[in-house]
């Protein structure tokens, strides 16, 4: 018998697997990002929502059955056609603090076209409300009045003014929601964080197309007019604004870009140019710069979409080598660690073809991209640990009516979404939520039951977006709480924890509590606890 020759060795990487039970069907291409949340709490895992352009908001377990009926959580009652479209991304959060999570969204139509919805499809009582001039841009979360529910944020469309609701549908500052009348056409968001470490959030926006300022409102809805609102040389500031420490002095910059003159601008907590740079075509709606550590050097690097390219500058304004790329147009990216080597991963959309790239901090193709489609995309993917793995699932919405999820091997992201969060206000979080305090303990038996204080700040005072608690213990009174003492979470808004069977013999241990956002920083520890075989106390002499 022949044999032939040994062949060359391969090397090669399939495309990353669809999650059991996708890609889904809708009934019209999908001009917004994914959102995710536990919108059914009886369900494991999370839920995907997602609109189409017709007017259904789509909602999805993680495995990919419908959360109601075919999928569609809510729809119009009639198909849209143009100029009435859906783009706008959904915002999730509770913002009745009844516990559940509501998903909030503009339309583009002329009357009643913002909604709060439950996690049932339900329309909430006092909603719909109107916002004139239509809504193309999507909505921001936000407890700006620190009363532990959120209110609601969205700008007009055609009038570019902006808009305030609390979860009942009245007006934050005025009866019919208005904030403040801007000057021209807005095809954007809101951002909304402290940035200037005041423990109170303010409220960051473009003036619209005929506008050539910056402004930024206090939580009252007053304009901070010691600094704001910055004349901007440029006008047709239509695109979205976004929040980050770009520079590590804790304060949020600004930052935005600007359309037809085509300029990147990061400005200060005071309004004051930090820098500025050209660039060749900035990309189409929507547009934001993304901030994230893609290379592991402690400061977020800033990402640009363009029609000529992909841009990358460090926090002082230069280009980060090997970029710019200009052999593709690109559309939004979100950041995570794809393939678990050293460094972030970079995924954008190539418009133009068609394709999801998968690029590393340095700019080499991730081994398994890019990802194929049957048609073109606007919007962002979304990367986050939607079945409760321990691993990230990649979320694509495109026009080819289908909706994708793909399991990915890595766990790590550092901006994992449209305006990162689930509120999407625009707000790169690298802030430390507030101390917990362990404040009661009881032993029951041989059983340990601890409860703490509940976090909704950060470490400035400002309201934040919670996940949970990480419980440590040790037996050493001095222990640091690092990865390998901790024994459980607890999910928000619970703060209790019980430790069963642990004292069923000689030793003594002590405990503490970490604090968790929704962006994965931790706190500093709490109070330390101890409990022996026969009693159990809380020491507050203690602490880190």
């Amino acid at each position: 018998m022949g044999h032939g020759g040994v062949s060359d060795t391969v090397n090669a990487r399939v495309n990353p697997p669809f999650a059991d039970g996708w890609p889904q069907s809708t009934y019209a291409f999908i001009k917004a990002s994914p959102a995710f949340g536990d919108i059914d709490t009886a369900y494991p895992g999370l839920e995907i929502v997602a609109g189409d352009n017709k007017g259904n908001i789509w909602a999805w377990h993680y495995d990919g059955t419908p959360v109601v009926g075919d999928g569609r959580i809510f729809h119009f009652g009639y198909q849209f056609t143009y100029p009435e479209e859906l783009w706008s991304t959904a915002a999730i959060g509770d913002i009745n603090d009844d516990g559940l999570l509501e998903i909030v969204f503009g339309a583009r139509r002329d009357t009643s076209n913002l909604y709060c919805i439950d996690g049932n499809g339900t329309v909430l009582p006092g909603w719909p409300q109107t916002v004139p001039g239509r809504i193309i841009g999507s909505t921001a979360l936000a407890d700006i009045d620190e009363d532990g529910d959120l209110e609601i944020f969205v700008l007009s469309e055609n009038y570019g003014d902006i808009y305030a609701f609390h979860h009942d549908g009245t007006g934050v500052y005025a009866p019919n929601g208005l904030l403040y009348d801007l000057p021209g056409k807005c095809y954007s968001t809101p951002a909304i964080g402290d940035i200037d470490c005041d423990g109170d959030l303010e409220i960051v926006s473009l003036g619209g197309g005929t506008s050539d300022s910056l402004y930024v409102w206090d939580r009252n809805g007053n304009i901070l007019e010691d600094f704001f609102p910055v004349h901007i040389p440029d006008s047709n500031l239509v695109y979205d604004v976004v929040l980050a420490d770009i520079v590590g002095d804790e304060r949020l910059e600004i930052l935005f870009c600007q359309f037809v003159h085509n300029k990147l601008y990061v400005l200060d907590a005071q309004g004051n140019t930090v820098w500025i740079r050209d660039l060749p075509y900035v990309a189409g709606l929507p547009s934001y710069p993304v901030t994230a550590d893609i290379n592991g050097d402690g400061r977020p690097e800033v990402l640009c979409n363009d029609q000529k390219g992909f841009f990358v500058f460090d926090s002082l304004g230069n280009d980060v080598v090997p970029f710019p790329d200009t052999t593709f147009d690109s559309g939004l990216s979100i950041v995570a660690n794809v393939d678990d080597n050293p460094g972030m991963d970079i995924m954008v959309m190539w418009s133009d073809c068609w394709r999801l790239r998968c690029i590393s901090y340095d700019n080499q193709p991730v081994p398994g991209f890019p990802l194929q489609y049957g048609h073109s995309f606007i919007g962002s993917p979304a990367v986050y640990d939607i079945d409760a793995d321990g691993k990230l699932e990649l979320m694509v919405a495109t026009y080819d009516e289908l909706f994708y999820v793909y399991d990915l091997e890595a766990s790590q992201w550092d901006y994992p979404k449209f305006r990162f969060d689930p509120y999407n206000t625009g707000t790169y979080d690298r802030r430390q939520p507030s101390a917990p305090y362990i404040s009661t303990a009881q032993k029951i038996g041989q059983d340990v039951r601890f409860t703490w204080n509940t976090i909704t700040t950060d470490e400035y005072g400002a309201p934040e977006l919670m996940h949970g608690y990480v419980v440590y213990r040790s037996t050493s009174p001095d222990f640091e709480a690092v990865h390998t003492d901790s024994i459980g979470i607890v999910l928000q808004p619970d703060t209790t924890y019980r430790d069963v069977g642990v004292l069923n013999g000689s030793a003594s241990y002590y405990y503490c509590v970490r604090a968790v956002d929704w962006a994965r920083n931790k706190s500093e520890r709490s109070n330390v606890a101890y409990a022996f075989r026969k009693q159990f106390n809380e020491n507050t002499s203690t602490t880190d």
